[in-house]
């Protein structure tokens, strides 16, 4: 069946806490000073400059982070970011490697620190070490969770070494709930594509700890450079930290009202061409839908930046209104987030945004619950209808 999406007018004012930092609309020159970077480790930051030779090939970048050795000063800059203790998210940056000095006395090592608030602690740092040859891509992070092992460097994507003079992009997923870093992947941009080459998705690292709390929430980045020639290089460009959608499927359906024709849970859980399909009922009150169908979810999460409800669905005839509603937790009522025609041709796919969406799982619990209703609005010239509903789901961020 050919769908249609449509997005309800709420969509218009989702904003998202993504903590992204591209580096442009910077001044060319030292780092320190601007925008809020500070120097926090080291004495020297003269190298630390941003750049508009050298930059990210992706995100249509101008300029980008370059970080040149300072002998015998380990240097670490810092941008403070809004807080963030939930929700999952994806990580990346995009990173180009300078060529060793075969003189050097020390390892060459590129950091980004993710950091609790005022640089208090770091709880996850990734960082490229080239101790002669080619980088590899390590980290810091605990390796079994709390109470095991200690907060160590860690391969974070093993058996993969960086050329040298060229862009890559090091992705990966941040759970704030769950205090884990999964789901690894190296691309090589250079080309101005991504090109996946090389990636770590059945190991889980864990944040920081002191065996009972975990460290904790984030509150900015820390770059920092180990090197000991001063023609040793690394640039950093498109810093990206932005909340992952996370769908929630219904765990039961009910019909509150109309009679259920066929199908059933399994048929709502994806977009497949299956169908819940409802017939109208009877009804004691005009204010009353004659299909009404309730969709119950477990929310992953007790907290999420933001919420949507889609309905993938058609009818059997015209002058038929669907209606979208949320129970808020909070007053114990139904919410309505989106009313419209409802399509009798075609599925239609709608995505409604939910204001304030934590007031819509149950504290504890994590349940949530929408309700799906059709009802005439003009003329309908048979006593029998229908509603066809494809897919059901919430989606998190």
């Amino acid at each position: 069946m050919k769908k249609v999406t449509l997005l309800a007018a709420a969509m218009l004012a989702q904003a998202l806490a993504a903590q992204d930092y591209p580096f442009e609309g910077l001044n060319v020159g030292p780092i320190v000073g601007q925008d809020g970077w500070t120097l926090i480790g080291g004495t020297d930051a003269s190298g630390f400059t941003i750049d508009n030779t050298n930059f990210s090939p992706l995100d249509g970048s101008t300029q980008s982070l370059r970080m040149q050795g300072v002998p015998n000063d380990l240097i670490r800059v810092f941008r403070s970011f809004a807080n963030i203790s939930s929700g999952v998210y994806r990580a990346s940056y995009d990173q180009y490697f300078e060529v060793r000095d075969e003189n050097s006395t020390s390892n060459l090592v590129m950091r980004l620190g993710y950091m609790t608030p005022n640089a208090a602690n770091q709880f996850f740092q990734p960082y490229a070490q080239n101790g002669g040859g080619a980088p590899a891509q390590n980290g810091f992070a605990d390796p079994d969770g709390l109470g095991g092992q200690d907060y160590q460097g860690l391969g974070l994507v093993p058996g993969f070494l960086y050329d040298q003079l060229a862009w890559y992009r090091f992705a990966y997923r941040i759970d704030f709930d769950n205090h884990t870093i999964t789901d690894l992947h190296i691309y090589d941009i250079s080309s101005g594509q991504l090109v996946e080459v090389a990636s770590n998705t059945t190991t889980t690292f864990y944040f920081r700890n002191d065996g009972v709390n975990w460290f904790g929430p984030f509150g900015g980045y820390r770059v920092g450079f180990d090197s000991a020639q001063p023609n040793e290089g690394w640039f950093m460009d498109n810093i990206k930290l932005r909340p992952e959608a996370v769908s929630v499927s219904p765990t039961s359906i009910a019909i509150f009202r109309g009679t259920l024709e066929s199908g059933g849970l399994a048929q709502v859980l994806s977009s497949d061409d299956q169908y819940l399909v409802v017939r109208n009922g009877v009804t004691a009150l005009r204010t009353e839908s004659p299909i009404t169908i309730d969709a119950n979810y477990t929310s992953p999460t007790q907290t999420v930046n933001s919420m949507k409800l889609r309905w993938e669905h058609r009818v059997s005839i015209v002058n038929l209104e669907q209606r979208m509603e949320m129970k808020n937790y909070s007053t114990g009522s139904f919410v309505q987030v989106d009313r419209r025609a409802a399509n009798n041709t075609t599925d239609t796919v709608v995505d409604a945004t939910i204001a304030n969406p934590n007031d819509f799982i149950q504290s504890g619990t994590k349940a949530m619950m929408s309700r799906h209703r059709v009802n005439p609005v003009g003329p309908v010239f048979t006593n029998t209808w229908r509603s066809f509903t494809d897919q059901i789901v919430v989606i998190q961020t």
